[in-house]
């Protein structure tokens, strides 16, 4: 299992949008490394405004495609999707000559319950936290991300791969294991 260290802090612009939602011109974040040398940015939610423990951030990573092609990436397990924007598929994987692929359908709802158009799809090996996981699915999307500093999301296709995810995916979650109560409790 990876461990991480502290490597820096930094503060970055906030975009003007934000600035005037979030009412501050710079977001604080917390970088940490591993021991496979992979940087994964947090940013620190006491820093927003809001409520210290009460909203969680992504983490943000660089992610390999083909071994070579860096993009960074939002980690989401709860996308069970790996996506990308179409921007990025245009100026970074067509030219490569990887073609769009239309051969599946699925239907895609956004957690806030909105479909989710793509174009089609890409399959390529992926390179995350030193782990190299072969052959996966990336959906392009029709429509720009909401964050388009991070053109990618990895969703669990991919991080069900990846230690510390494939780990806690092949426990046994079943709830046999957990004392069983044969009487009701007293009174």
């Amino acid at each position: 299992m990876a461990r991480y260290h502290v490597v820096g802090k930094r503060i970055s612009p906030v975009p003007p949008r934000l600035n005037e939602k979030w009412g501050r011109a710079e977001e604080r974040s917390t970088w940490l490394r591993d021991n496979n040398n992979s940087t994964i940015g947090l940013p620190n939610a006491s820093d927003s405004g809001e409520p210290k423990n009460a909203i969680g951030q992504c983490p943000v990573t660089d992610v390999l495609l083909w071994g070579h092609v860096k993009v960074r990436s939002l980690l989401d397990t709860g996308s069970m999707v790996s996506i990308v924007t179409r921007d990025f598929f245009e100026n970074y994987v067509q030219p490569r000559g990887w073609e769009l692929k239309k051969d599946i359908s699925l239907k895609l709802t956004a957690a806030n319950g909105l479909s989710l158009p793509y174009d089609g799809y890409f399959i390529s090996d992926v390179t995350i936290f030193g782990t190299s996981v072969k052959d996966r699915v990336f959906l392009v999307l029709k429509e720009e991300l909401k964050r388009p500093s991070e053109p990618c999301i990895i969703g669990m296709n991919i991080l069900q791969e990846i230690s510390p995810w494939s780990e806690i995916l092949n426990t046994d979650s079943s709830t046999s294991s957990l004392p069983q109560r044969t009487q009701p409790p007293p009174v």
